[in-house]
């Protein structure tokens, strides 16, 4: 097995690690050793979630098993819902062979929560197919998780709550989760609005949180590098806080701490 600890320590002794911004600029020399050295191999995201932990950072995943599976173009799944019988999968010949060896690699993970993702609209799924994200977990997982009783609705997808938000007076916006480590953002700090407009499949990075796309809007702002940068946003994202010139305005005059 990698010395993960070893290779990180070095790649990061150069930086001031007791900084917001030394430790992004660290884990993105992290995230470039693992691009070089890693990629399309089981190591790259246990490589990189051991460098989060170590540089208090949010880990990039990719779906690694997927890009490690070859896939001919010919490959066709299919996965619709039916009321009497529930989740429906078919698919042809190589469908069902590369969907074998994408389970395959996902089952000789060491890393709780590896996953694969396969889209809607995207090969190998066809037609209207729902979109399907398959998860590795060790068996303790199950016991906690999974168990036959369990009668709560824990850990299934729920609607997200409507927000009442009008997007032409947002004015900056905060994350209060997982930030999009490339982009050098920091947790909890409040970035100021430059521009704003519909997203519309743009080539920018997207925080979703559901397959719809209605209330994505793409926020342009400065980086903590001081970079220019666009991410798109859900209105409805409950790791995102807006704000309006009346929410900052009570901010300054310290009459509320968020909105």
């Amino acid at each position: 097995m990698m010395d993960y600890n070893g290779i990180i320590e070095e790649l990061v002794e150069e930086f001031d690690l007791d900084s917001d911004t030394g430790r992004r600029k660290a884990y993105l020399k992290c995230a470039e050793y693992a691009q070089r050295n890693l990629d399309c191999t089981l190591d790259y995201n246990p490589f990189l979630d051991v460098a989060a932990q170590r540089l208090q950072q949010e880990p990039e995943r990719r779906d690694i098993v997927r890009r490690m599976t070859e896939q001919s173009g010919d490959e066709k799944l299919h996965l619709i819902y039916r009321d009497e019988v529930g989740p429906e999968l078919t698919g042809n010949t190589a469908g069902l062979s590369y969907l074998s060896e994408v389970l395959k690699g996902l089952s000789n993970s060491t890393m709780n929560g590896e996953h694969s993702h396969f889209f809607a609209g995207e090969p190998p799924l066809y037609g209207n197919s729902y979109p399907l994200t398959v998860y590795f977990e060790h068996d303790e997982w199950f016991a906690k998780h999974a168990k036959d009783d369990d009668a709560d609705e824990e850990g299934r997808a729920t609607e997200h709550e409507f927000r009442d938000i009008d997007v032409e007076k947002i004015e900056a916006f905060m994350l209060s989760g997982k930030v999009i480590v490339d982009l050098m953002m920091t947790p909890g700090k409040i970035y100021m609005l430059t521009a704003c407009q519909k997203y519309e499949d743009q080539d920018v990075w997207v925080k979703k949180i559901r397959e719809q796309e209605d209330r994505v809007f793409i926020f342009r702002f400065t980086s903590d590098d001081g970079e220019s940068q666009q991410l798109a946003l859900d209105l409805d994202d409950e790791e995102v806080v807006f704000f309006t010139r009346d929410h900052l305005n009570q901010l300054i005059d310290g009459r509320e701490e968020t909105p």
